[in-house]
């Protein structure tokens, strides 16, 4: 569990259920490209990314950077990082990770503006590798990896992010997003059904490793709390005076309906449980039980739509009933077990 003060996120993580069946993932092969000649495939990849933002490392620097670098300077290198962490740093939200960034670019390239505009750029290289192995990694075919590499790398959408150096925020928390994806995505594809415990057995380095880098995501950018579904974890938010621009980051979580608001320890436990224990049956997961009961089978955006509520609630919902034995997840969708059925029906 991650916890931080004054309105920062909270990301929390006990459950403990199966892995999901009949999840198709499969490991990045199977579409005649070789390991090598996939290497050698992203190497080309990159190279025309890199070919693309190019000239902007000749660019100045515009937007809202001279708003990091005035900051840094005045307050010095190592005071700027201390006061990251209790949020003294004038920062209207709690990125710890990202403003030591900002510090050593100040105080190490000063108003060279070319040595910034690299190291953006090496974080968008960064970016498409990840996204080139997790979608290896979904499709199972390599080219279709790259091309998704490549789209991602040239899109226009990055035109701004990759050409600001005030947008290392975004690039920096994309990497620890992607890696969380990558490790969870290769922590399904290698768990043994059987596994109840993703802290062990053979894919459990993959699982930790998306642990770490959500967590290291979440000290970098606030938004990345939504890599917690990836992770089969409940997110809350802590909220904090709604005058205060430190409350922004959880409030948005909460009115997205991406968290769900907790003001104390007995929310968390009504929530997760207590530790070791038995995981709550709470009125959202026996909702989602009986929306099923009714139905054959269902996608979860039809039970979020049928259940009035975010996607993101039935997706915590069904990962309870999952790990408890109750619902599978079929070809036609989500569905209630065979098991369940019988104890259903043993009880009437």
């Amino acid at each position: 569990m991650v916890l931080s003060a004054h309105g920062a996120p909270i990301a929390v993580a006990p459950y403990t259920g199966r892995d999901r069946q009949e999840r198709p993932v499969t490991t990045g092969g199977g579409s005649g490209i070789s390991g090598r000649w996939f290497a050698a495939g992203l190497g080309a990849v990159l190279l025309a990314v890199a070919a693309v933002y190019a000239p902007t490392l000749n660019d100045y620097f515009g937007g809202d950077d001279f708003l990091v670098i005035g900051p840094v300077h005045a307050t010095g290198a190592w005071s700027i990082i201390g006061r990251a962490f209790i949020l003294r740093d004038n920062i209207p939200y709690w990125r710890p990770l990202v403003t030591p960034i900002y510090s050593l670019y100040v105080h190490g390239f000063w108003l060279h503006p070319a040595p910034y505009h690299a190291v953006v750029l090496a974080l968008h290289l960064t970016n498409v590798t990840l996204l080139a192995l997790v979608a290896a990694a979904l499709a199972g075919r390599r080219a279709v990896a790259l091309a998704a590499a490549l789209l991602f790398g040239v899109g226009a959408w990055h035109t701004t992010t990759v050409a600001q150096i005030s947008s290392t925020v975004e690039l920096f928390s994309v990497v620890w997003y992607l890696t969380c994806v990558l490790g969870a995505v290769c922590w399904a594809t290698e768990a043994t059904p059987a596994a109840a415990n993703p802290w062990r057995g053979p894919a459990s380095g993959w699982y930790r490793l998306s642990v770490i880098a959500f967590v290291l995501a979440l000290l970098s950018k606030e938004s990345t709390a939504s890599a917690a579904e990836d992770l089969r974890r409940h997110v809350m938010a802590l909220p904090g005076p709604v005058t205060s621009d430190l409350s922004a980051g959880c409030h948005d979580l909460v009115r997205d309906g991406r968290a769900v608001l907790v003001t104390g320890c007995p929310d968390v436990v009504e929530l997760i449980g207590e530790f070791g224990g038995d995981p709550p049956a709470d009125r959202g997961t026996t909702a989602v039980l009986q929306a099923l009961l009714r139905c054959d089978a269902a996608e979860e955006s039809e039970l979020a739509a049928g259940l009035g509520c975010s996607e993101a609630a039935v997706s915590v919902a069904l990962a309870s009933l999952e790990g408890a034995g109750f619902v599978v997840r079929g070809r036609r969708g989500w569905t209630v077990s065979d098991a369940a059925l019988a104890r259903i029906a043993g009880t009437d």
